[in-house]
């Protein structure tokens, strides 16, 4: 099974959320949302910049624990949420043609 748990320093996180505060934060979370989707569409378009790609995407990963951090998402109710999805997604490709 792929391992897909990224390790983020929690003080540094909390201290972020704590200097910067949630709805700054919360707006950089859509931001770097954004700078993704703009490396996927250049993807897609056959404009890959690998590193630029793996940079937006650990940019990410770390908004979306600050998110979970901020808006006080438990890890029990995310990984309920997660299996519900990869369930879905599961029986999805066991029905496909």
């Amino acid at each position: 099974m792929m391992e897909y748990v990224i390790g983020c320093d929690e003080t540094v996180i909390r201290g972020v959320i704590d200097a910067c505060g949630h709805k700054h934060q919360t707006v950089v979370a859509m931001e770097e949302l954004a700078e993704l989707s703009q490396q996927l569409a250049k993807c897609v378009r056959g404009l890959e910049n690998h590193d630029h790609l793996v940079e937006e995407f650990a940019d990410v990963i770390i908004c979306l624990i600050q998110v979970k951090e901020m808006y006080n998402i438990e890890h029990s109710e995310l990984q309920q949420a997660v299996t519900a999805k990869m369930n879905r997604l599961d029986n999805r490709l066991k029905n496909h043609d």
